[in-house]
């Protein structure tokens, strides 16, 4: 289990995202809390995170300061940004610190569930390579079917431990604009759209090959079975074995 560390000024937020991660992606436990980024700052100098999940404004050190400090002591570790201000001049300070993903207050428990899913892997790639290369500085971008180009990518990369800032530094924008734009074009978030072209290659996969269910679980972008089996079953409602057999049957 991945452990987490919960930034938010927010009392309730911060209390509702601590109790209930586990639910979300079982990959996860919130290990620590902190009320904003200094704090965050001092409590990553003593102990050890897999990943940050946190607000952008709060007092005394805001998410954008606090990420730009932790990368420049862990350009890998992923950061999830969730944010109550959608304002594309604002987040785009984050360009360059590559930010995992970017998600919208309120918070959508799918859309949050999918980032957290998407994001175990790049921690568990990190685990095992001893951490990715970092992700190169993107530009903004408005020419069009941004959208389509982004999508062909991400068809094509799925099995790989890619994020939303290595997709928007391939096609040469901003992670933040990019967010934008899957949620207003394609309907849904870039976790929730990556998690979407897994799990359907997954159930292909099951359903046309006599692969195992680990070599399927590596084919599509997963570390462990046993993390594939719990997002399949979080998606389909049964096992990868149980829906092969429904298939058969």
């Amino acid at each position: 289990m991945y452990k987490a560390l919960i930034v938010e000024d927010e009392d309730l937020m911060r209390e509702y995202l601590a109790d209930n991660l586990s639910s979300f992606c079982a990959e996860w436990s919130a290990s620590d809390t902190a009320c904003d980024g200094q704090e965050a700052i001092e409590k990553l100098e003593q102990s050890r995170f897999d990943g940050i999940i946190t607000d952008i404004r709060m007092p005394v050190m805001d998410g954008l300061a606090m990420s730009k400090a932790i990368r420049e002591k862990d350009p890998q570790i992923p950061i999830l940004i969730l944010t109550g201000y959608n304002e594309f001049d604002y987040a785009r300070a984050a360009v360059r610190l590559n930010i995992y993903d970017y998600l919208l207050k309120p918070i959508d428990e799918q859309e949050l569930s999918a980032a957290l899913s998407a994001m175990a892997i790049q921690a568990g790639q990190k685990k095992q390579t001893g951490g990715l290369k970092e992700e190169s500085d993107s530009s903004e971008n408005n020419s069009g079917g941004l959208a389509q180009r982004a999508l062909f990518y991400i068809q094509t990369h799925f099995s790989e431990p890619i994020s939303l800032t290595s997709v928007a530094d391939e096609i040469g924008v901003a992670p933040a604009y990019l967010s934008t734009v899957f949620h207003r074009e394609i309907g849904a978030g870039y976790s929730r759209t990556l998690l979407r072209i897994r799990m359907e290659e997954a159930s292909r996969q099951l359903t046309h090959t006599s692969l195992q269910v680990q070599q399927i679980a590596l084919n599509v972008g997963f570390v462990s079975a046993k993390h594939f089996t719990h997002v399949f079953r979080e998606y389909y409602h049964m096992s990868p074995v149980e829906y092969r057999q429904n298939m058969k049957e």
